[in-house]
C-alpha cells in the first residue's frame, strides 16, 4: 500500500517497514513464509522506484519458492507483480509468458477478481507491445469482470448489513424482554413482600404483636388436619386461660 503512493517519502517508509520485517525474521521468526513475503514486497517497491531489473530477480526467486511449497494463494499475485517488473524493464516476451500463466491460473480457479486483475495485466502488456486493439479488448474484459466483482461484493455487503441489522433487532428485543422480566420480577417481589406484610397484620395484634384469634384458629386447624392424616404425629393438648377484666386493658 505504501509503495503505491506517488511520493518518494512513502517509498522510503515502505522500505523501512520491510527492513524492520527483515530484522524481525533475523530475531528468530520461524515462519518460513516471512522471507518470500518480504522479498516480493521489496521487489514491488524496487519496480516503483525505477529498478525493475533488481525486482525481477526477487520475483523469480519468490515464484520458485512458492511453487515448491505449493502456496497457490500467493503465486498469482507475485507473478502479476513479476510481469509488471518485466514490462517496466522492457522484457515483453518474458512478461507475456508470465502474464499468460496468470490468466490461465485465474480462469482455472474461477475467481472473478483474479481474472479481472489478470486481464488488466494483459492490457498493460498489450499496450507496452503497441497493440492498442488487444489492449482495449483486455481492458473491456477487465472492466466487465470488475463490474461483476463489484456487484457481488455489493450484494455480499448488503447481506452482511441485513444480518447485522437483524442481529441488532433481535438483541434489542432480547434486552427489552429482559428489562420487562426484570420489572416483573421486581413487581412480584414487592407483591410477595406486601402479601407477607398483610398476612402478618391480619394474624397479629397491631399493638402488641401477639398472634390474634385468626392466627390461632388457622394454626389449630392445621395441627388438627395434620394429626388426622398422620398417626405418627404426637398427641397435643390445648390450654385456655381467662384473664378477668382484660377488656378494660384491651380498650385502652
Amino acid at each position: 500500500k505504501l509503495a503505491g503512493e506517488e511520493s518518494p517519502h512513502w517509498l522510503d517508509d515502505a522500505m523501512s517497514f520491510l527492513d524492520d520485517a527483515v530484522r524481525f525474521r533475523a530475531q528468530g521468526a520461524d515462519d518460513k513464509m516471512l522471507g518470500p513475503l518480504i522479498d516480493t514486497n521489496r521487489a514491488c517497491i524496487l519496480t516503483f522506484r525505477g529498478a525493475p531489473e533488481q525486482a525481477i530477480a526477487l520475483h523469480a526467486a519468490c515464484d520458485a519458492f512458492l511453487a515448491e511449497h505449493r502456496v497457490d494463494a500467493l503465486i498469482s499475485s507475485n507473478r502479476v507483480d513479476w510481469a509488471k517488473a518485466l514490462i517496466a524493464a522492457g522484457q515483453l516476451d518474458q512478461a507475456k509468458v508470465i502474464a499468460e500463466s496468470v490468466v490461465a491460473r485465474a480462469r482455472q480457479g474461477g475467481h472473478l477478481f483474479a481474472q479481472s486483475e489478470a486481464m488488466r495485466l494483459m492490457a498493460d502488456l498489450f499496450e507496452a507491445r503497441g497493440d492498442a486493439k488487444a489492449a482495449l479488448a483486455a481492458l473491456r474484459e477487465h472492466h466487465s469482470l470488475s463490474a461483476r466483482v463489484a456487484a457481488i461484493e455489493a450484494l455480499q455487503r448488503a447481506d452482511a448489513l441485513q444480518l447485522r441489522l437483524e442481529t441488532q433487532r433481535v438483541k434489542a428485543e432480547a434486552e427489552a424482554a429482559e428489562a420487562r422480566n426484570a420489572q416483573l420480577r421486581a413487581l412480584n417481589a414487592r407483591l410477595s413482600q406486601q402479601e407477607a406484610e398483610l398476612r402478618v397484620l391480619s394474624e397479629h395484634d397491631h399493638l402488641t404483636g401477639v398472634a390474634n384469634r385468626r392466627r390461632f384458629e388457622a394454626r389449630l386447624d392445621a395441627m388438627l388436619a395434620a394429626h388426622g392424616q398422620n398417626d405418627s404425629i404426637p398427641t397435643f393438648a390445648m390450654g385456655v386461660i381467662d384473664i378477668d377484666h382484660f377488656k378494660q386493658i384491651n380498650d385502652l
